[in-house]
């Protein structure tokens, strides 16, 4: 799969986020979790829940970063940073990744139930 980002606004619900998800990945049923700050220091690659069909990142205005590798061979694949922090940034994910993020964000993952 390739590396996209659709950006929303801040301001979007939970609701809006998983029409969102289902609009842009044609998943039929699926949820939005809580929103966790992954760990930063040190980085950790973090592989979401295998059910995890997108991630949504919001960078705050103090700045971060989040990036994308292929688990197998960890070729970079994208990443969301600091100049997206005005808006929620949604990645459809390919379940062949990992991530790690630096700095201040929260991250939530639309999974299929």
């Amino acid at each position: 799969m390739q590396f996209r980002k659709i950006k929303t606004a801040k301001s979007s619900t939970n609701q809006d986020l998983v029409d969102l998800c289902e609009q842009e990945t044609q998943c039929a049923d699926c949820s939005i979790g809580s929103p966790i700050c992954p760990t930063t220091e040190p980085p950790t690659t973090i592989v979401p829940p295998e059910n995890t069909i997108a991630i949504i990142v919001d960078i705050s205005k103090d700045g971060g970063r989040i990036k994308f590798f292929q688990n197998a061979n960890n070729k970079f694949v994208g990443d969301v940073s600091a100049e997206d922090f005005e808006k929620l940034v949604l990645v459809p994910w390919d379940s062949g990744w990992c991530y790690y993020s630096i700095g201040s964000l929260q991250v939530s993952y639309i999974a299929r139930k």
